[in-house]
């Protein structure tokens, strides 16, 4: 669009669209009492493009903050909010028998206590360990590399993709 503008246009046009979804939300009110399915599904449907529409607008805006954060992992805001800058990557087709097996055999060695050469943990608390690194739906990779295995050789890497969190800050502001 190339239009630059000012922060308090900027704040101008948030107050604007915020204004504009309270409206809406008062219009989606009345669809109620309309009681007709057709008329409500329609509606339904245009705000269903919005949403997809606003999704759009804020993967855009994420790109640019990331591009603008560089190499910046945080920045803390003066309302007490952060945004946090992380790259991870989408891991798929799991060899689940072979780092299950490994990861087995990390905890058996962890296990034992290397001044007598007894074994300290029961069997139980063995396998209970293993919830450490693995969960019902996906295993923990952050975890893994702490005691020495990369996840990657177990699975299809995807590439690395960035994401920005905006976590709320603790202040009553």
């Amino acid at each position: 669009m190339g239009v630059k503008l000012s922060d308090q246009s900027w704040a101008d046009l948030i107050e604007a669209v915020t204004k504009a979804m309270k409206n809406l939300d008062t219009a989606i009110m009345q669809i109620a009492k309309s009681d007709d399915p057709e008329t409500a599904c329609t509606k339904l449907v245009d705000v269903h493009r919005l949403k997809g529409d606003m999704s759009m607008i804020y993967d855009s805006a994420t790109n640019v903050v990331s591009d603008i954060m560089r190499d910046l992992a945080e920045v803390s805001l003066p309302n007490g909010m952060k945004i946090e800058k992380k790259t991870g990557s989408s891991r798929k087709t799991w060899n689940h028998k072979d780092l299950a097996n490994v990861v087995a055999k990390r905890i058996v060695e962890s296990s034992v206590d290397m001044n007598t050469g007894e074994v300290v943990l029961s069997s139980e608390q063995m396998i209970e360990n293993m919830l450490v690194y693995v969960q019902p739906s996906y295993w923990r990779v952050k975890e893994l590399s702490a005691i020495g295995i990369n996840a990657d050789r177990f699975c299809e890497v995807d590439e690395p993709k960035t994401s920005i969190i905006v976590r709320k800050g603790t202040s009553n502001g």
